[in-house]
């Protein structure tokens, strides 16, 4: 039921958005389109962290582990919402799509929690 739900949801949004895209292959690159621009945001926000705080080395390094660690917890994420060895066959063809705009929104996410270290937060954070 979820995963019905979720796939109307996105097609709903497909529909209503400004998406002028008629197939499902077009609907997909749009999805691929958004989510590589979210992976970009990802990666500046990562960069400019390790810009401000590149003389808090310690700091630098697990931020590093982490980001490897939330690659592989988004991995885990979007096998356990597609819960199949056979997705095309289970979800369908708008799988593809619905994939992609789960890993944008994880993607996201992602870069808010990264962004909230360039707001000067005074409990944790980096020390010299």
């Amino acid at each position: 039921m979820k995963k019905l739900l979720l796939l109307s949801a996105l097609l709903i949004f497909a529909c209503v958005s400004k998406l002028h895209s008629q197939t499902q292959l077009e609907m997909t690159a749009e999805a691929a389109r958004l989510r590589g621009i979210a992976e970009n945001e990802l990666n500046i926000a990562y960069k400019q962290l390790k810009v401000e705080y590149k003389d808090f080395p310690v700091f630098l390094q697990k931020l590093e582990s982490a980001q490897i660690q939330w690659i592989k917890y988004r991995d885990a994420l979007i096998e356990m919402e597609f819960p199949s060895n056979q997705p095309r066959f289970d979800y369908g063809s708008m799988y593809g799509m619905c994939l992609l705009y789960y890993s944008k929104n994880l993607t996201e996410d992602r870069t808010k929690e990264l962004l909230n270290y360039t707001n000067n937060i005074d409990c944790g954070g980096p020390t010299n």
